[in-house]
C-alpha cells in the first residue's frame, strides 16, 4: 500500500468517527478514531494523530470518562501545537476546561479555559487587525483623490415614526405644563386646607369663650369685632363653603395628577412604538426602497456655501422613495417629515402622488414632484403641508426645473410645459424635440432642454415680458448620440452629459463642441461646473471632477455604493448625495489640502457682533481677517472670512496690512541707516556733497551743513538757488532737526552719568545708532539723505561728541596717560578713531585695570599684538598660505579649520 493510499484511508476512518459521533454512537466513534490514530503511525502523519485524538477525546468525555479524555486532549492540544493549528489547539484546550469543570477541579478549569479562549482572542485580534487594515486601504483610495471629511446617512423610517417623535415631543411639553399646574394646585390645596383649620380653630375657641364679642379677619377677609353667637353662626357657614372649596382643589389636583401619569403612559407606549418602528426588521424593509430622486436646493450653490448656512441659504434635502417624498436636515441626516403618498383608499382631492415619483426639485422653501401618475405637485417644507395640485400633464412627467416666475417640466410626451410658479397657472407649451425631454435648466432669460433624441436645445427668454411669452428659439446643438441625461448653462459655454457617460462642453456662442469626455462608466446623472471643472455624478458610483480646459479627470471621488442622483460644491466642498442613501462631504484637493476658510454674505440686519456670535469667533478676529476700517462701508452682497481654515495662514487683508507695516518699518530702518553713514564720511565730503546737493558754486565756509551747524539764517537765495519746490519744503525743516538733535545730545549727557567702565569699553556705534533713531521719527520724510548725514556728523563734531561715548573714551586715553605717567601715551601708539571704534586697545585697558596690570603690560601686548599683525600682513600677500593660516591661528585663538 502506498503512502497516499493509507493516507486517505486514515480520513476515511476519521470521517466515519465523526459520523458516529454525530449519531451519539460514541463507542463506534472511538473505534473508528483509534483505526485512523493506528494508520497515522505507520504513515507518521501528525495532522492524522492529532485529529483522531481529539475524536478519542471527545467520545470519552461524552461518556464520561473523564481520566482518558484528560490525556487524550493533552496528548491533542500538543499535537496541534506542533502543526501550528491555534484554533483547534484552543478547542482542545477547551475540551480539558469542561472534563475539570465536571469534575468541579476549578483551578485547573480556569486555567485551561484561559489557555482556550488565547487563540480564539488571537483570531479576533487577527480579525480586527485586518479590518482595520481594509479599512486605511479604503481610506488610501479614497484620500489619493480627496478628502472625505464627513459621512452623513440619511434616515430611513416610516411617517408614522416622524408623527410618534413629534407627539412624544408634544406630550413631553404637556406634562410639563402639567406639572407646574400641579405645583400651583398644591400649594392652592394647601392654603385651602390651612384657611379651613384656621376655621375650625377660631370655631372652636368661640364656643369655648365667655365673652361676648371676639375679632375675626375668616369671614370677610378682614379683620373685624362680631359677637359671638354671630360669630359661631358666620364661622360654620363659611366652614362648610371652605370645605367644600378643599374637596374640589383636591379633586383637581388628583385629575392633574391623573392627565400626568396618562400623558406618562402615553410617551411609554409611543417610545415602544418607536422602537419597532427604528427596528432593525422596519429598517430593513425601508432599506430596500429605492431613492429615485434627490432634490438640493439652488440657493446654497448661489451663496458658495452648499451646506445652506449662508444667508439666504436652505438647510434641508428633498428625497423620493416609490410615491413618498422625504425631507432631511442636511447636517444630520434626520428625517424631518415625509410627504406620504395617496393609496386611493378616500374620497375626495388626491393627498399626493398615486405611483412612482420620477422627477423631483427644491426652490427656495417649496418642493416640486411629478411622477407616472402625470400629476404635479407642489409643497411647502415649511409648513409642511400641500400648497398646489396642477394635473396638465398627459404622460409621465420626467424633468421639472423652477426659478422666480415660472415652472418648467419636461414629461414623456416630448414636451415642454410651463407655469405659473405662484398660481400654478398654465402658460404655454414648447415643441421641437422628437423623444422625451428628459433634462432641464431655466433661468429668467433662457429654456436649456436636452431629450433622449440626443438633442440640446436652448430658447431665449425675454425678462421683461410676461411669464410666458417673449420665447424664442435660439440654437439647436447636435452631438451626442445617445440620450442626454443633464444639461447646465453657463455664460460661455453649456455641458451636456448623456447616458453612455460623455459630457460635451459646448461653446454657446458658434454652438461648436470644445471638449468629449468620458466621465463615467454610465448615464451621467447630476452635475455642476464653473470656469475651470465640471464636477459630475453618474451610476457608476463615482464623483467625476474634470478640467474644462482640457477635458482630463482630475479627480475621482470614490465612496458610494450606489449611484450619485445630486451634488453641488462651492470654495470649500463638495456635497454629493446618493441612491445608497448617503451623502457626502468632499474637501477640495488631497489629504495634505488644508481645511477650507468659511465665509457668510452680508445682508440686511446682519451686523459684526451677531456674526461673531453666529460663528464663534472674536469681533477682532473679524475686522482683522477682512480689513475693515469702518463698519459702515459694508455693503449687502460683501463676503466676509467668518472661520479660518488655517489659523497659522494669514488672510489677504492680513498679508496687505503686514506688507505695509513692513515697508514704513524698511523705512525707518533706511532713514536710521542715513543717520549712521556719517560716521563713516569726511567732513570735506559732506561738504562736497551737501554744496552739489543745495547749489553748486557755493564755497565751504557757505555749505549747508555749516550754516546749520552753526546757527546762521540761510538766505532765500540760497534755498532757492537751482532747487525744485519739494527740496524747499525739505530745506525748512532744518531748525526743527537742530532742536531734535539738542534735545538728544542733553539725553546723551545725561545717560552718560551712569555708563560703568564695561559699557566705556564697549563699540560706541550702538550708541550714535540710537542717537540717529532717536530723529528718525522727526527727520523721515526728508529725501536728501547727504544733508540729512552731513548735519548729524556736523553736529556731532560741534556739541554733542564730547559727551557722546567716543569723547568719553578719548577722554578717558588722555586720562590714564596723565595718572600713568606715560606722556604721549595715546601718540606713541598712534590710535586712530578707527581702533577706538573696534574697541581693541581699550578692551585690553580694561582687563589689565580690573587685573591690576601696569601700564608697561598693556604697552607690551599690544607692541606684540601689532607685530603679529604685520607678520600676518605680509603673510598674507605671499604665496604660501599654511603660514598665513597658522599665524592667524595663533593670533585669534581660533582653530585653524
Amino acid at each position: 500500500r502506498d503512502e497516499v493510499t493509507v493516507r486517505h484511508m486514515g480520513l476515511v476512518y476519521a470521517r466515519i468517527g465523526a459520523a458516529y459521533a454525530g449519531l451519539k454512537k460514541w463507542d463506534h466513534a472511538i473505534f473508528a478514531y483509534d483505526r485512523c490514530h493506528r494508520i497515522s503511525g505507520e504513515i507518521g502523519s501528525m495532522f492524522l494523530r492529532a485529529e483522531a485524538t481529539i475524536g478519542m477525546a471527545q467520545g470519552y468525555y461524552s461518556k464520561d470518562e473523564f481520566e482518558n479524555a484528560i490525556d487524550l486532549f493533552e496528548a491533542a492540544s500538543y499535537y496541534f501545537s506542533q502543526l501550528g493549528d491555534e484554533r483547534r489547539e484552543g478547542d482542545a484546550f477547551m475540551g480539558l476546561f469542561w472534563c475539570y469543570n465536571r469534575q468541579a477541579n476549578d483551578y485547573y478549569a480556569d486555567r485551561y479555559k484561559g489557555h482556550a479562549e488565547k487563540p480564539t482572542n488571537i483570531i479576533q485580534k487577527n480579525i480586527e487587525a485586518g479590518y482595520q487594515k481594509l479599512q486605511e486601504l479604503k481610506e488610501n483610495l479614497i484620500n489619493q483623490t480627496a478628502e472625505e471629511t464627513n459621512n452623513i446617512r440619511l434616515e430611513r423610517v416610516t411617517g408614522g415614526c416622524i408623527r410618534m417623535r413629534r407627539e412624544v415631543i408634544e406630550t413631553q411639553a404637556r406634562i410639563k405644563e402639567e406639572e407646574v399646574n400641579a405645583e400651583n394646585q398644591k400649594e392652592e390645596t394647601e392654603q385651602v386646607r390651612q384657611l379651613l383649620e384656621a376655621i375650625k380653630a377660631q370655631l372652636q375657641e368661640a364656643k369655648e369663650t365667655d365673652k361676648d364679642e371676639m375679632k375675626s379677619a375668616l369671614v370677610h377677609e378682614k379683620e373685624q369685632i362680631f359677637e359671638v353667637e354671630e360669630l359661631k353662626v358666620r364661622l360654620a357657614e363659611r366652614e362648610k363653603d371652605v370645605t367644600a372649596q378643599l374637596e374640589k382643589a383636591r379633586r383637581t389636583e388628583g385629575d392633574i395628577r391623573l392627565r400626568i401619569s396618562n400623558l406618562h403612559a402615553r410617551v411609554s407606549d409611543l417610545t415602544e412604538e418607536i422602537a419597532v418602528e427604528e427596528g432593525p426588521l422596519m429598517t430593513k424593509v425601508l432599506r430596500n426602497e429605492a431613492i429615485r430622486c434627490i432634490a438640493l436646493n439652488p440657493a446654497n450653490e448661489a451663496g458658495n456655501e452648499v451646506t445652506g448656512t449662508a444667508t439666504g441659504g436652505v438647510e434641508l434635502l428633498v428625497a423620493a422613495t416609490e410615491s413618498k417624498i422625504n425631507l432631511y436636515d442636511i447636517h444630520s441626516g434626520d428625517l424631518l417629515h415625509v410627504f406620504p403618498g395617496d393609496d386611493g383608499n378616500h374620497f375626495g382631492p388626491l393627498e399626493g402622488h398615486e405611483q412612482t415619483i420620477t422627477a423631483l426639485a427644491f426652490f427656495e422653501n417649496l418642493i416640486y414632484s411629478g411622477g407616472i401618475d402625470a400629476h404635479l405637485f407642489v409643497w411647502d417644507s415649511t409648513t409642511r403641508k400641500k400648497v398646489m395640485h396642477i394635473q396638465e400633464h398627459e404622460t409621465t412627467v420626467t424633468v421639472i426645473c423652477v426659478d422666480a416666475s415660472k415652472i418648467v417640466t419636461g414629461s414623456a410626451d416630448m414636451k415642454i410645459r410651463i407655469f405659473n410658479r405662484t398660481s400654478g397657472r398654465y402658460i404655454r407649451m414648447l415643441h421641437g424635440h422628437s423623444r422625451s425631454v428628459t433634462a432641464l435648466d431655466v433661468n429668467l432669460s433662457y429654456i436649456c432642454s436636452g431629450g433622449a433624441d440626443g438633442e440640446v436645445r436652448i430658447w431665449d427668454v425675454d425678462p421683461n415680458e410676461p411669464v410666458g411669452r417673449g420665447i424664442t428659439a435660439r440654437s439647436r446643438l447636435r452631438g451626442h448620440y445617445c440620450p442626454i441625461s443633464c444639461v447646465r448653462y453657463g455664460r460661455l459655454e453649456l455641458v451636456s452629459g448623456a447616458r453612455d457617460g460623455h459630457i460635451f462642453i459646448w461653446w454657446l456662442k458658434t454652438g461648436a463642441i470644445l471638449r468629449k469626455c468620458k466621465a463615467h462608466a454610465g448615464p451621467v446623472r447630476c452635475m455642476q461646473f464653473d470656469a475651470t471643472r465640471v464636477v459630475s455624478g453618474g451610476t457608476d458610483h463615482v464623483v467625476r471632477v474634470t478640467d474644462i480646459t482640457s477635458g482630463e479627470s482630475v479627480q475621482v471621488l470614490r465612496g458610494h455604493t450606489n449611484q450619485v442622483l445630486a451634488l453641488q460644491f462651492d470654495t470649500n466642498i463638495i456635497l454629493s448625495a446618493s441612491a445608497d442613501g448617503s451623502m457626502r462631504h468632499w474637501k477640495w484637493g488631497s489629504k495634505f489640502g488644508a481645511r477650507a476658510d468659511k465665509y457668510h454674505i452680508y445682508d440686511q440686519g446682519d451686523t459684526l457682533v451677531s456674526l461673531s456670535k453666529t460663528y464663534g469667533v472674536s469681533l477682532e478676529d473679524i475686522v482683522v481677517w477682512n480689513g475693515i476700517k469702518n463698519a459702515q462701508d459694508l455693503y449687502v452682497g460683501q463676503r466676509l472670512l467668518v472661520q479660518k481654515g488655517d489659523p497659522s495662514k494669514p488672510t489677504e487683508a492680513e498679508s496687505k496690512a503686514e506688507e505695509r507695516a513692513r515697508r514704513k518699518e524698511d523705512r525707518r530702518e533706511d532713514h536710521a541707516a542715513d543717520m549712521l553713514l556719517a560716521k563713516a564720511v569726511d567732513t570735506n565730503e559732506l561738504v562736497e556733497h551737501l554744496n552739489r546737493s543745495v547749489g553748486a558754486g557755493f564755497a565751504l565756509k557757505n555749505s549747508m551743513a555749516s550754516r546749520i551747524v552753526s546757527g546762521a539764517d540761510v538766505p532765500v537765495d540760497v534755498i532757492t538757488h537751482g532747487q525744485k519746490p519739494e527740496d524747499m519744503r525739505r530745506l525748512k525743516l532744518s531748525q526743527r532737526i537742530l532742536t531734535a538733535l539738542d534735545a538728544a545730545a542733553a539725553a546723551e549727557k545725561a545717560a552718560a552719568q551712569s555708563v560703568s567702565d564695561e559699557e566705556l569699553v564697549r563699540d560706541y556705534k550702538p550708541d550714535r545708532r540710537r542717537l540717529g533713531g532717536a530723529i528718525v521719527d522727526i527727520i523721515s520724510r526728508i529725501v536728501v539723505h547727504e544733508l540729512v548725514s552731513g548735519f548729524v556728523a556736523e553736529r556731532n563734531r560741534a556739541g554733542t561728541y564730547q559727551h557722546s561715548l567716543a569723547g568719553r573714551v578719548r577722554s578717558e586715553i588722555e586720562t590714564t596717560d596723565s595718572i600713568s605717567g606715560s606722556k604721549g601715551f595715546h601718540q606713541r601708539y598712534s590710535m586712530s578713531m578707527d581702533e577706538i571704534e573696534k574697541g581693541k586697545y581699550l578692551r585690553a585697558l580694561a582687563k589689565a585695570r580690573e587685573s591690576g596690570a601696569s601700564t608697561a603690560d598693556v604697552e607690551r601686548r599690544h607692541s606684540e599684538y601689532q607685530r603679529r599683525k604685520s607678520r600676518l600682513s605680509s603673510l598674507i600677500h605671499s604665496e604660501d598660505k599654511s603660514d598665513a593660516l597658522d599665524q592667524l591661528a595663533i593670533t585669534t585663538g581660533r582653530r585653524r579649520s
